[in-house]
C-alpha cells in the first residue's frame, strides 16, 4: 500500500489551542499575484499549467567534453566515451 498515513502519534492540543499574535502575522509573507503566476497550477492531481520560473540564470545545457579530448557521444543516447582514456 502507497498510502500515507493520517496518524502523526503526537498530541497536537497545544498547536491547536495556540493564538497567531499581530507580530507573527508580519512574517508571514503577502500571497502577491506574482507568487500565483509562478505556480504550478493543478486540477486534480494533472497539471493544467506549468509556473513561470523566476531563476535569474536559467539552466543552460552545457557540453562538458573538452575540444581535443578525443571523448564523443554516441548517437540514441548510447554510452559515452571515456574522454580520458
Amino acid at each position: 500500500m502507497t498510502a500515507k498515513s493520517t496518524n502523526t502519534e503526537k498530541d497536537w492540543s497545544a498547536f491547536d489551542a495556540h493564538t497567531i499574535s499581530g507580530e507573527e502575522y508580519n512574517v508571514i509573507p503577502e500571497l502577491t499575484d506574482e507568487f500565483f503566476e509562478q505556480a504550478d497550477l493543478y486540477e486534480g492531481e494533472k497539471l493544467i499549467r506549468a509556473g513561470q520560473s523566476t531563476a535569474e540564470s536559467p539552466k543552460v545545457l552545457v557540453d562538458t567534453i573538452q575540444p581535443g579530448s578525443g571523448g564523443s557521444l554516441q548517437s540514441h543516447g548510447q554510452r559515452m566515451a571515456n574522454p580520458h582514456g
